[in-house]
């Protein structure tokens, strides 16, 4: 009972990311050889089954909200959230950071070097046209 009592204190019931608890199952069932029947009585208080604490010692964890609870994971956001703001996002791509704003494409003809200069000007400005000019004569020559 002894290795039990870092998680069994009933005050204040920290949470667990799954890599916190994994690491926990890893030491008390490899390291100090409990079965998977003592963890889950004597750690979750049999409010977890035996299987589903075998399942988090192959790295697949509850998506149960109860039995998430029970095992002291930390509960799941409903969707992703955005690593650089914290938001949850409808879209594939961070809304509110304006760090980096897409730019549109434009469409050049390579064979008029008048208009695709001034395609280039109207578009990104003079450093930008001056750019794929050179990129456009590193690739060429």
């Amino acid at each position: 009972m002894s290795s039990f009592s870092h998680m069994t204190t009933r005050s204040v019931q920290k949470r667990y990311t799954e890599e916190g608890i994994l690491a926990i199952l890893f030491e008390l069932h490899f390291n100090l050889g409990h079965s998977t029947r003592v963890i889950a009585r004597d750690l979750f208080d049999d409010r977890v089954s035996n299987a589903t604490v075998g399942r988090a010692l192959k790295g697949k964890f509850p998506k149960r909200q109860d039995t998430r609870e029970a095992m002291r994971l930390c509960t799941l956001a409903p969707a992703p959230v955005c690593a650089k703001c914290g938001e949850v996002h409808v879209t594939k791509r961070c809304t509110s950071s304006g760090d980096n704003p897409r730019r549109n494409r434009i469409a050049v003809n390579l064979a008029d070097a008048a208009s695709a200069a001034k395609a280039l000007l109207e578009h990104g400005g003079k450093e930008y046209a001056l750019q794929l000019a050179r990129e456009i004569e590193r690739r060429i020559g």
